[in-house]
Parts: structure tokens; sequence; C-alpha cells
């Protein structure tokens, strides 16, 4: 029934040894039924989970470093509309609504760097002019009076007397106006300086005088 020995019917039930059979339950050693599971090592089944490092589904989060998505915040290009309100609170104590629109488009057109440019040119024209801050701003509230051009002027007689021009300095701008520009001119600038003066005395501006 057995056999002189081990032979054929015993290795229908056991084998030789280790073989074929077992092979199916656990094959020689570490191989491809085990990799199914684990892999020999850290492999292409872990990199789907953790990857082999700091890769492209960690930047999807994170990124490598800061990047794009800080810079709309608060990278440089923000840094750069910081400086400008800056530099007009300084001038004027404020900052102007048509600045503030301006800035606004330019984040939003992605061309702030295109208003830097032209804010470079008016802060070495304006803040560096060797006439200095006070005698600079009353040639432009001159320059814009015989223009006509009312807002703007408003905004650079309030430079001028802020940084330290008198109402007589003042004054005088707006009659040298009527030599250039003629009446209109100089009434323009006399109804801009008189709310100027009454803003400082904390009154209503004199009769007749006011946005038109």
């Amino acid at each position: 029934m057995t056999g002189p020995g081990p032979g054929v019917a015993d290795d229908l039930v056991t084998g030789p040894g280790p073989g074929v059979a077992d092979d199916l339950v656990t094959g020689p050693g570490p191989g491809v039924a085990d990799d199914l599971v684990t892999g020999p090592g850290p492999g292409v089944a872990d990199d789907l989970v953790t990857g082999p490092g700091p890769g492209v589904a960690d930047d999807l989060v994170t990124g490598p470093g800061p990047g794009v998505a800080d810079d709309l915040v608060t990278g440089p290009e923000s840094a750069a509309v910081g400086r400008i309100r800056a530099s007009y609170v300084e001038l004027t104590g404020g900052v102007p609504a048509s600045i503030e629109t301006r800035l606004t488009l330019a984040e939003r057109a992605g061309r702030i760097r295109a208003v830097e440019a032209i804010e470079s040119v008016r802060d070495e024209l304006i803040m560096a002019n060797p006439l200095g801050r006070k005698t600079g701003q009353l040639v432009q509230f001159g320059q814009l009076v015989a223009l006509g051009r009312e807002g703007p002027a408003r905004l650079h007689a309030g430079a001028a007397h802020r940084a330290g021009a008198s109402v007589e300095e003042l004054v005088g701008v707006a009659e040298l106006a009527l030599i250039t520009a003629g009446m209109p001119a100089y009434s323009l600038g006399v109804e801009i300086v008189a709310d100027l003066v009454a803003r400082d005395a904390g009154g209503s501006p004199p009769a007749g005088t006011g946005e038109r």
C-alpha cells in the first residue's frame, strides 16, 4: 500500500519535498504572490499612497515652496501695491479713489507691474523733484487749475498745503493762473483754496464756493 519506500504514491500526498504544490501556497520564498500584497520593497503600490518622497501629489496640496498661489495674496506684486498706496498717503494724506480703481483693475488684469512702472516715474518726478515737495505741489496746483482739471487741482492744492504751503501762497498760484488761462482758471483756484480754508477751520465753505 505504501510501496517499497517513499515513491510516487507518497509524492501524490506530500511530494518529494517542497515543490510545486507548496509553491502554490507559499512559493519558494518571497515572490510574485507576496509582491501582490507588499511588493519586494517600497515600490509602485507604496508610491500610490505616499510616493517615494515629496512629489506631485504633495505639490497639489502645498506646492514645492512659495509659488503662484502665494503671490496672489502676499507676493511681490502685493508688496508693490502697498508701496504705491503708502506713497499717496505720504503726499496727500490718503489714496485717491482714481488710484484705488487703477490698482484694483491692474490686480485683476495681472498688470500690477505696468502700474508699478508708471508710479516709479511719478515717484522720481514728484517725490524726488529738486523743487521740493511744497513748491512742486504748488506748481502742479497751478498747472491743473489752468487746465480746468478741478479734481486733481484740489488734490494737489491739499498736498501743497500739507507740505507747508500757506493760504497766501495758494491764492498767489490762483492769481497767476489768471494770467495763463483767464478768469475761469482764477475762479476755480479761489474756489479750491476757499474750500481748503473752510475744511481747516472745520466749517462750511464760503457762500458761492464748493463743487460745481
